[in-house]
């Protein structure tokens, strides 16, 4: 049986589709216990513009299921997705807060969904969808002033001038909405905090809204002795 192949451009470029998300894929196994599923992809970005903002999805959605087919990881889905024909539609079920969502998503090239992204375009080849996805800082959410040495937060990654904005994707805007998640949680839970990060260009950057990366950090909330 012959595999069947990307159509090709008429450049010889071969298209390959794209929903137009970003997820780490390194992930830890916490970020998804966290989110109460057993397998899945929890998207970290949506591409403004791009089929699956268009389609509903959001970041801290975890994508488990394509056409009814269950989706373990992220290479996974990158597979399906780049396979599938662009301008095809398929529906992708979604974990949402604990609530299951279907959701129909057109595949497109994805060259035209992170044509606005230069990293992609350096790497035009690769079917790996980018991890890190330049942003802006959340309008609200918890600034990391101090960290405390060899406290859970330092283990996890946590660093100075992160911006917390989620708790097991429950949005954080305020210390009491953080006190109000730290108290739900008790030890050997899985606890995962999304994040926005200022890359080492922001510091030279004269715009307000100077580029960030987003993601998920986690880990088991270790026991009281």
């Amino acid at each position: 049986m012959h595999r069947l192949r990307p159509p090709r451009q008429p450049d010889g470029r071969a298209k390959r589709g794209s929903i137009g998300i970003s997820w780490n894929k390194y992930e830890k196994s916490e970020v998804l216990k966290a989110a109460g599923v057993a397998n899945g992809v929890l998207v970290t970005t949506v591409t403004a513009k791009g089929p699956a903002e268009k389609a509903g999805l959001r970041a801290e959605d975890v994508i488990i299921a394509i056409n009814g087919k269950s989706i373990k990881n992220g290479d996974e889905l990158v597979a399906i997705v780049a396979e599938t024909p662009v301008d095809t539609n398929v529906k992708i079920t979604v974990d949402r807060g604990g609530k299951k969502l279907d959701m129909t998503v057109l595949v497109q090239d994805r060259v035209e969904v992170f044509k606005d992204d230069e990293r992609f375009a350096r790497h035009r080849d690769e079917i790996e969808i980018p991890t890190k996805v330049e942003g802006s800082p959340a309008k609200f959410g918890i600034y990391v002033t101090r960290v405390e040495e060899n406290s859970f937060a330092a283990e996890i990654g946590i660093q100075e001038k992160d911006v917390i904005i989620s708790v097991n994707r429950q949005p954080v805007t305020s210390l009491d909405d953080l006190r109000k998640a730290q108290s739900t949680l008790k030890s050997g839970d899985a606890v995962a905090f999304r994040v926005m990060r200022p890359l080492p260009a922001a510091a030279n950057h004269k715009s307000d809204e100077a580029p960030y990366q987003t993601f998920f950090a986690a880990g088991t909330l270790p026991e009281k002795e």
